[in-house]
Formats: C-alpha cells, structure tokens, sequence
C-alpha cells in the first residue's frame, strides 16, 4: 500500500522527502529561521507550508516578544510592576482587597469627600443600588 502511494507520488513529481509532518513549534521556529535569512514571505511559505498571514503572525508574536525581552534587560521597570495612574484605580483596588474608607483615605491621602465618592462607585460597581441610602449610617457603624 505504501509503494502504491509512493509511486502515485511520483507521478505528480512530488517530492516526498518534505512531506515529513512538524510540530507548530518546529514550523515556528522554521519559519523564524527562514525570516532571518532574509527569505521572502512567498518563499517562505511554500518551504515551511504555511500560508503568508499565519507568517506574518509569527513574526509579529516573535518581535513583540523580543520588543519584551529588551525592556526586561534594559530595566525600565527598574525590577517592580508598573503602578496604577490614577488614585481612582488605587483605590478601587484597595477597597476590593477589603480595605476600609478611611484606610484607603490614609494610604492614598485623599480627604473625606473624594473617599466617600469612590466608595460609592465602587458600591454602584459592584451593584449595591439599592443600599447606596443607608451607606452613611453602614460606614459610621463599622468605622
């Protein structure tokens, strides 16, 4: 059976020894190896078998991923996560930590009424409504 497939092969004049089956890693990396010899996108894909878009989506991924590497090594983040822009975001986080209003007031040093405002977001984030009423009298309690 296989010589039969081997000669019907034959007839159309393909090669054969290409026809092995690769993994998407080793097309990945095929395909990274061929870019980098300079190798157009059509010659490319008619090595590797690939169509031209999933090339290009290789090679985008494979530079942004060196774009990372090189910020990585370069240090601008100077070894800590990038930190929050704005104090809306800091405290939104700090409050679903289960932080209380006037310990998100204290760490981020916000006054009463800009705290109050975004804990209120936060309850109507989070879907509260109906209990934003009674909200000052919840906070005077457990305060």
């Amino acid at each position: 059976m296989i010589t039969i497939a081997l000669s019907f092969l034959s007839l159309f004049s393909v090669e054969t020894k290409n026809m092995m089956v690769l993994t998407r890693q080793q097309k990945e990396r095929l395909v990274l190896d061929l870019y980098t010899q300079g190798r157009t996108y059509r010659e490319i894909a008619k090595e590797a078998r690939i169509c031209p878009r999933d090339i290009s989506i290789i090679v985008r991924k494979a530079e942004q991923n060196n774009q990372k590497q090189q910020q990585e090594d370069s240090g601008e983040n100077n070894g800590r996560a990038a930190e929050p822009l704005d104090k809306a975001t800091q405290a939104f986080k700090l409050f679903s930590e289960g932080k209380k209003p006037i310990q998100v007031a204290i760490a981020l040093g916000l006054d009463r009424k800009e705290t109050m405002r975004l804990y209120r977001d936060v309850w109507k984030l989070k879907r509260y409504h109906n209990l934003l009423p009674i909200l000052p009298i919840i906070i005077s309690v457990f305060s």
